[in-house]
């Protein structure tokens, strides 16, 4: 395998890749994404990511972990040149030929979050979230659970929601309006790659209650009004689906006029805080349904 070493921060490629972290646009126009850490690497070429670069520190890296992580990456590679051969006409995407990059300690630290410690990138390639028709196959589940964000603008705080969504077992997530995006660095990390494990769909409102309406799975929104009942009086333990919304703004009252049914974390009065974190309210929301149907 052919190494190539990088020793400034200058270098073309080392300024391309830390413009592929920075930018959005860039990870959409190139069909490229950057995942950091040999967990958070494992786990996206385990769910079938396909892995174009990886670059290190060699001083701070066990070789034996790399040399693992790369033949699966080379599986995965395999695997997937083998069902574009059988596709007549078919085209690979790639942007980036497959590169095997050592840096330097400044190189490493204009692309890495982390440094300083044993820490791999790898430069992945970007698949299409999944379709309709699954995530409707997995509605028809029994009991299927389903986590709708909506206007969700930190990718810190959506990363924290799919490590929580990975943790109870949540069939599929669906984005509604939804700013921040599940291959940015921030989202990767905070959900420690489990963001690439999840059934996510991006779909409209009334598109996401119209899949909800065939699959006869009842709405359950955080959202504060006259109607809002404790998550334990709900019926969690049956199938259901369950809406958050952004900070600034909360949830849409438009999910009420499809018979959305109001849910309110209980909190103390006379406190500081009267709001929880989205992140949070996540955990607590999908825990109390694993308490329920443990029950």
């Amino acid at each position: 395998m052919h190494i190539k070493k990088l020793e400034s921060p200058q270098n073309p490629l080392i300024k391309d890749l830390a413009l592929l972290r920075a930018k959005s646009k860039v990870r959409r126009e190139r069909g490229l994404f950057i995942v950091e850490g040999l967990r958070e690497l494992s786990r996206a070429i385990a769910s079938g990511y396909v892995m174009e670069s990886v670059l290190y520190r060699p001083e701070l890296i066990d070789q034996d972990e790399v040399s693992a992580l790369l033949s699966r990456a080379a599986e995965s590679r395999a695997a997937e040149s083998r069902a574009i051969e059988s596709r007549a006409g078919a085209e690979s995407s790639v942007m980036i030929g497959y590169q095997h990059l050592h840096c330097s300690a400044k190189a490493f630290a204009k692309v890495a979050y982390r440094v300083d410690v044993p820490n791999l990138i790898g430069v992945m390639r970007a698949q299409r979230y999944t379709t309709l028709s699954v995530l409707e196959e997995r509605s028809a589940n029994q009991s299927p659970l389903l986590l709708i964000l909506e206007g969700i603008e930190k990718p810190g705080n959506l990363g924290a929601i799919l490590r929580s969504a990975d943790a109870f077992g949540v069939d599929g997530v669906i984005l509604v309006d939804c700013p921040a995006e599940v291959e940015h660095p921030n989202s990767l990390r905070n959900s420690l790659g489990a963001a690439l494990s999840l059934e996510v769909i991006t779909l409209g409102l009334e598109a996401t209650c119209d899949l909800l309406q065939r699959a006869d799975i009842p709405l359950y929104v955080t959202h504060l009004n006259e109607r809002s009942i404790e998550p334990r009086a709900l019926p969690l333990n049956k199938p259901c689906a369950i809406v958050l919304g952004a900070e600034s703004t909360g949830a849409s009252r438009r999910w009420f006029e499809r018979g959305a049914q109001a849910t309110l974390i209980p909190m103390p009065g006379a406190r500081v805080v009267d709001s929880l974190n989205v992140s949070v309210a996540a955990a607590v929301m999908l825990y109390e349904v694993s308490r329920q149907r443990r029950i």
